[in-house]
């Protein structure tokens, strides 16, 4: 799935190209949180101007519900491994609501703006990185547990990764840091290039590679045990790349959005960068 100005688009991947299949309308603009359910099947969507979040079946391509109304921008959405929690992130707030009722749970504290939440494999902590430092909440109790921070450096992007035990941060300097929930360790990845932020981290839902793009358009798979690249791609023909999302299934392909709204992916047939739409 993927949204767009006037509503959400759904794809269907082949094995040489890309086919969008359906289109949903309902949001009073582009959403900026999209989310899947385990069955595949129900997409949970958060709207960034009419404060909506809303569930789809994307079988029937019908919208199923709204979750509820809200007066700010939904900015980033989590859902639980039984998915039985969605968690929505609203300025510097996050609230949880119960599924499938969408009945109001809780508001989670914290003392830093978060920037992205998701739940352990569990389902037992859901973990926050923000503006200062990384942290955890228990989510029976919704008790805070600070485990790093950090306000000397400015992060421009986090991504979990597939059991969420680790979550990768990229900085300013385009130094990505791998932190350890378990063990309170933390890894650096890569050297400080000057005007060359990180601007996205996304990693593969079924394998440790970690796909990294920087502000100059330049995209770098990483291995989540070391700090060598495993291929490095340079995205130019649509300008930066916007963003960043794996196949889920075999992760053998890359979807990537351009800043002129175009859908691509690699690898194709010949190894490079195809268009999508």
């Amino acid at each position: 799935a993927s949204t767009a100005s006037d509503g959400l688009r759904l794809w269907k991947l082949g094995d040489a190209e890309g086919e969008m299949v359906g289109f949903l309308e309902g949001h009073g603009g582009p959403a900026e949180s999209l989310v899947f359910a385990p069955d595949g099947v129900t997409l949970f969507s958060g709207g960034t101007t009419d404060g909506t979040v809303r569930a789809w079946d994307v079988d029937s391509r019908s919208e199923t519900g709204i979750v509820d109304q809200f007066s700010m921008r939904v900015l980033s959405s989590a859902l639980s491994p039984d998915g039985k929690m969605l968690v929505h992130r609203l300025g510097g707030e996050v609230q949880m609501w119960s599924l499938p009722e969408g009945t109001f749970s809780r508001v989670l504290d914290a003392a830093w703006g978060n920037y992205l939440t998701g739940f352990s494999q569990d389902g037992t902590y859901l973990a926050s990185v923000g503006s200062m430092g990384i942290g955890k909440w228990l989510v029976s109790t919704g008790s805070w547990f600070p485990t790093y921070w950090d306000n000397t450096e400015e992060m421009t992007t986090q991504a979990f990764n597939p059991v969420f035990d680790k979550v990768a941060v990229g900085f300013a300097d385009g130094v990505i840091r791998i932190y350890d929930f378990q063990s309170n360790l933390l890894e650096t990845w890569g050297t400080a290039q000057s005007g060359n932020a990180v601007r996205l981290l996304e990693y593969c839902p079924r394998s440790y590679y970690l796909a990294a793009s920087y502000d100059d358009g330049s995209l770098v798979i990483w291995k989540e045990t070391g700090g060598e690249p495993k291929e490095e791609f340079s995205f130019t023909a649509a300008g930066s790349i916007h963003g960043l999302a794996y196949e889920p299934v075999y992760c053998d392909k890359l979807l990537l959005s351009g800043d002129d709204g175009r859908l691509s992916y690699l690898p194709d047939d010949t190894g490079g960068i195809a268009d999508l739409s």
